[in-house]
């Protein structure tokens, strides 16, 4: 088994917003659970258990602050992955039938904030995006396996998987489709 791991699916403000989810999650459970926030009579209500189900979520949470993504190949098969200190986690099979050649595409893209969208609206931070397709043998079907917004990364990625499945690293070349003018 073989393990491509890149980077985080995640950009910064998403990890922002993951961690006042489990600041959020990880307190109103622990206070609960310590019995700092008093409940109006001894006996459980439905309101305890949910506030006492928060840590496991919390917990998930605090996993994916720290995950990363990436691909499992083993005995040809490919399969996308999410990483957990190094431990395969929620992984999908990629069926790989008609798959000849690998490609990186890039594209410009930019991301507003959601935070700071009432002072600024127009506040957004534009960066290259890397996309890592799957091509059938004329380039006719693509199927997207990952985003990445580093190129090195990307390039690893394609380098990996060419190797590994025996796929060709080519320059993306859609065939070209001739349509009647009315």
């Amino acid at each position: 088994m073989k393990k491509i791991i890149i980077n985080s699916k995640f950009t910064s403000h998403q990890k922002l917003m993951l961690f006042l989810f489990f600041i959020f999650t990880f307190g109103i459970g622990v206070l609960y659970l310590l019995g700092l926030i008093p409940s109006e009579e001894m006996n459980t209500k439905r309101s305890d258990y949910i506030a006492i189900a928060f840590l496991p979520i919390s917990v998930y949470i605090f996993a994916l602050f720290f995950s990363k993504q990436g691909v499992v190949i083993k005995e040809r098969k490919l399969k996308y992955s999410q990483f957990i200190f190094g431990f395969p986690f929620l992984m999908k099979n990629i069926e790989l039938t008609n798959i000849t050649d690998i490609s990186v595409l890039s594209s410009s893209g930019a991301q507003k904030f959601a935070f700071v969208s009432a002072g600024n609206p127009d506040l957004a931070v534009s960066s290259e995006i890397y996309k890592i397709v799957l091509l059938n043998e004329n380039h006719s079907s693509k199927f997207l396996l990952m985003i990445t917004r580093k190129k090195d990364l990307a390039e690893k990625m394609a380098n990996g998987l060419s190797k590994e499945l025996h796929l060709e690293y080519n320059i993306y070349s859609p065939p070209i489709v001739r349509r009647r003018r009315r």
